[in-house]
């Protein structure tokens, strides 16, 4: 129902296919801990003119699947099958009922990235117990058309506190514990999130990183942080000491 020839039974353009040939990996930036997609470098191509092609979904032409532009003459349809983070050209065809055209010619070498998630303040904490602290920060910028973001909260405890404020132990990602994972909407004011189980009169750091839960590279993204450690507050039933 798209496109010249539409009102000819069977030879009106009714599906179109794509394939790509993967060159080399992309540049993401803004990736802090990247997750291993389980592509190698031996399953990529020596030289760009190598590689082998792998063919995408058919899709079924329609006006909202594959949409006709008659001031350009030509259509456009969404791949949702083409691997995250490769940069890789791009050949199509259209088919009738009866048959299929030629591959076109390969396009120029297109990134496959969407930009991950950024953060676009501090984390404020908005509450502290003896055990518990309550977090708040802005929510991340994400790319256009994408409305939800999971978010990592990351925590470390320091033992040490200077007198200026200081700590004498960065952060340390051996010892730093996930508190968990939520996921939320960009058009919100702010996110919150309680840490639970922290232990009372200790310091402690927090980074919140964030991803799309089901787009682009599954790495979290930079972090934001505190700007000073949280403190949690004294015990105020401290546990029976034990008899002598």
């Amino acid at each position: 129902d798209v496109g010249p020839f539409a009102g000819w039974p069977g030879l009106g353009f009714c599906r179109a296919q794509a394939r790509w040939r993967a060159l080399r990996r992309a540049v993401v930036d803004g990736v802090a801990d990247a997750v291993d997609d389980g592509l190698r470098e031996e399953h990529l191509p020596h030289d760009e003119t190598e590689g082998e092609k792998q063919v995408g979904l058919l899709v079924e032409m329609g006006r909202s699947t594959c949409p006709f532009d008659a001031s350009s003459s030509t259509w456009s349809f969404v791949m949702g099958d083409v691997p995250h983070g490769l940069v890789v050209r791009l050949e199509v065809r259209v088919g009738t009922t009866y048959r299929w055209s030629a591959w076109s010619e390969e396009s120029d070498a297109l990134p496959v990235v969407v930009s991950p998630p950024l953060p676009t303040s501090e984390v404020e904490v908005a509450a502290v117990t003896d055990s518990s602290a309550t977090l708040r920060w802005a929510p991340f910028e994400l790319v256009d058309g994408l409305s939800l973001c999971e978010y990592r909260v990351m925590v470390c405890q320091f033992s040490v506190l200077e007198a200026d404020g200081t700590t004498r132990v960065p952060w340390d990602d051996k010892s730093a514990f996930m508190a968990g994972i939520i996921t939320a909407r960009a058009d919100v004011e702010s996110v919150e999130y309680e840490v639970t189980s922290l232990a009372a009169d200790m310091f402690y750091m927090v980074r919140v990183q964030a991803r799309y839960p089901f787009v682009g590279a599954r790495g979290w993204s930079v972090p934001a942080t505190t700007q000073e450690p949280l403190h949690t507050s004294v015990a105020r039933n401290p546990p029976p000491a034990a008899p002598l």
